[in-house]
């Protein structure tokens, strides 16, 4: 149901299901029902007989990813309908638990850093844009740019990509060119919606027009979306040339470069997304018990749902259970500061795979 359905569609729409058939219509013959009807703000979809868990989805979209990829890598341009099929899948499971897919986003596979971060970074633009009351069309838009944004890189040499020292400046300016790489490539894409190669052409170009390509132009506000959710899947993450940053520091370190490098609005409404403590911190609770954030629910602040993982005696629990902190408790717990998850040897990622599988 879009924004603006009205009482006439939703009786046609009913019309339409309650008719009295000898044959039951198929998925398609239904939706050229609905379009005849006149009927705009209601969208009919087939849901799979056999749905698929969110890692499957997960790592259906970084397969999509890394198929992309090397399709360019070998010359040939990648089909569109693989990518849009995945998006869709994205977006579904990002409307039906945003919380769970932004669990996923904390899969940082070093080796494969490219694909995971290209799915991290559409996952957090859905949900932004879901966030922010975007309508279908353009949280598809937000899912395929975040999904091929950095698709250019395939025409940067690896080498340069994986360097663990400081770029020079000729090594630099190949890099600075994957955003107009990566545009090219997906407007030669059959059936790709325009405005994907705009949004992958714009997203480091910043809000003060300080980034690249040097190009003044008013940016498109998805543009300003991906821009956000890729610099902060960047910050958290392992990289070749820097230590993760914890979730509750990234966060900070936007909210300092916003009306800089990113648009103040879009990371107002990131951090009333995400929360004080964004899923996948690790905490510790004013009960000495030490768990991970799993949940977080628009306008709790800094009571967010915590997995617990470890007793006050920092012993790790056989059967880890959540709390809400939003919520009475027989044992009052508040946050009392975060904990790095590599001092408890901790793979975030892969707990919340599991919970996912």
């Amino acid at each position: 149901f879009e924004r603006g359905v009205t009482r006439d569609e939703l009786s046609s729409l009913l019309d339409i299901l309650t008719r009295e058939r000898e044959v039951e219509p198929l998925p398609e013959e239904l939706e050229k029902e609905v379009r005849s009807a006149g009927i705009k703000n209601i969208i009919l979809k087939s849901i799979p007989k056999d749905k698929k868990s969110f890692l499957e989805v997960y790592n259906d979209a970084v397969k999509a990813v890394k198929g992309a990829m090397n399709e360019v890598r070998t010359g040939k341009i990648p089909k569109t309908s693989e990518v849009k099929s995945v998006v869709t899948h994205l977006t579904d499971m990002v409307l039906s638990d945003t919380n769970a897919m932004i669990g996923l986003a904390m899969i940082k596979n070093y080796d494969e850093y490219l694909y995971n971060h290209s799915v991290n970074v559409s996952i957090f633009a859905i949900s932004l844009g879901r966030f922010m009351n975007l309508d279908e069309k353009n949280l598809h838009v937000l899912g395929m740019a975040g999904l091929l944004h950095d698709i250019g890189k395939t025409g940067v040499a690896e080498d340069i990509i994986r360097k663990p020292g400081n770029l020079s400046s000729e090594e630099w300016e190949k890099i600075k060119q994957h955003p107009v790489l990566g545009s090219e490539i997906t407007s030669r894409m059959e059936g790709m919606d325009g405005k994907v190669p705009t949004v992958i052409y714009e997203h480091h170009i910043r809000y003060d027009y300080s980034g690249y390509p040097k190009e003044k132009r008013r940016l498109d506000p998805l543009s300003l979306i991906i821009s956000v959710a890729d610099a902060y899947d960047a910050l958290t993450t392992l990289r070749v040339y820097q230590k993760p940053t914890p979730p509750v520091e990234a966060m900070r370190m936007l909210r300092d470069l916003a009306g800089k490098h990113f648009d103040p609005k879009t990371v107002t409404a990131f951090q009333d997304m995400i929360g004080f403590y964004p899923v996948g911190t690790m905490v510790r609770l004013s009960t000495n018990e030490v768990g991970v954030v799993t949940g977080v629910s628009p306008g709790t602040g800094d009571q967010p749902v915590v997995k617990i993982l470890y007793n006050n005696e920092g012993r790790p629990l056989d059967e880890p259970f959540n709390v809400d902190l939003s919520q009475k408790n027989p044992t009052p717990r508040i946050i009392v500061g975060t904990v790095d998850p590599l001092s408890k040897n901790m793979d975030l990622g892969e707990l919340f795979a599991k919970e996912a599988g």
